[in-house]
């Protein structure tokens, strides 16, 4: 009876202790988001360039400008910002996923200007590890506050087209 009682709290207690190491999705895309805006407005371009998928990165021409007109793009003090949810699309063969985080319509404010962001984030890729990271990445700077965003227009236009992959500032 001692055994299963000793076994049962073990269990337990890994269970328990590896709960506190999981990531929701949600958490996961917040921080992803946090860490762009926070190194566009540090004119970080170095650690921006390490957000984006190595395998996406390393096929987009003239990446480096790109990222360097992004943090250029975006002006002003921060304000405020509202990450505003995700959605999650994955694939699972066997025991290996690919899992792909889309956000829209995450909102920063500067002393300048409003701005909505949309991410296309692979979190997890357990085929290509070099496909983890940012792939596509959308800037809207409103000219007022009532403009509207402007998002692609399917998750399937995120993950297929070359016209998106990368960085779009609108």
């Amino acid at each position: 009876m001692k055994t299963i009682i000793k076994t049962a709290m073990c269990a337990l207690s890994l269970v328990l202790m590896s709960s506190c190491t999981y990531k929701s999705d949600d958490n996961m895309a917040r921080e992803e988001y946090i860490s762009v805006v926070n190194n566009i407005l540090q004119k970080n371009d170095k650690e921006l360039k390490n957000l984006f998928a190595y395998n996406v990165s390393s096929k987009i021409s003239n990446f480096d400008e790109q990222v360097s007109k992004l943090i250029s793009y975006v002006s002003g003090t921060y304000i405020s910002s509202q990450y505003t949810g995700t959605g999650a699309e994955y694939t699972i063969d066997g025991f290996k996923q690919v899992r792909f985080l889309p956000m829209a319509a995450c909102e920063l404010y500067t002393t300048d200007s409003k701005y909505y962001f949309s991410l296309l984030y692979c979190c997890i890729d357990d085929y290509d590890d070099k496909n983890i990271g940012i792939w596509n990445l959308l800037v809207q700077k409103c000219s007022d506050e009532d403009d509207a965003f402007i998002p692609y227009s399917s998750y399937e236009e995120w993950k297929n087209s070359d016209k998106y992959r990368g960085i779009t500032l609108i």
